[in-house]
């Protein structure tokens, strides 16, 4: 396997290190710089291992988020209440027949400004 390929040339590493910067042996320099350069193969090797590895494994499914969202709008929709329709209110200075007759003038002039939007157009 790469990675006990791996520990091996660290060791190797280490002893060319101490013999380079202790004993003071040149050539150990380009041992030293060949198992570090293969140490470096090595790890991409084993790095790409490790993806095709991961790459074969299953794929655990997760729920759905779409009804997690799809509670909440309902919640949502429930929490608002119904838009009410806008009515004059009977008060005391108007009557019901007073305020039945402002809700016609509304509806009329409603009428005239469409016709009035039609005729611009």
């Amino acid at each position: 396997m790469s990675l006990e390929r791996i520990q091996a040339l660290i060791e190797e590493c280490q002893n060319d290190n101490d013999r380079l910067f202790d004993l003071n042996i040149k050539c150990c320099a380009a041992k030293l710089r060949k198992n570090l350069q293969e140490i470096s193969n090595e790890c991409k090797e084993l790095r790409k291992l490790a993806l095709d590895h991961r790459k074969s494994l299953p794929v655990k499914k997760r729920k759905p988020k779409v009804d997690t969202e799809e509670k909440k709008e309902e919640e949502k929709k429930e929490e608002l209440p119904e838009p009410t329709a806008l009515k004059r209110e009977v008060t005391s200075s108007t009557t019901a027949q007073e305020a039945v007759d402002i809700e016609k003038e509304r509806e009329e002039l409603k009428k005239k400004l469409a016709l009035l939007d039609s005729d611009k157009k």
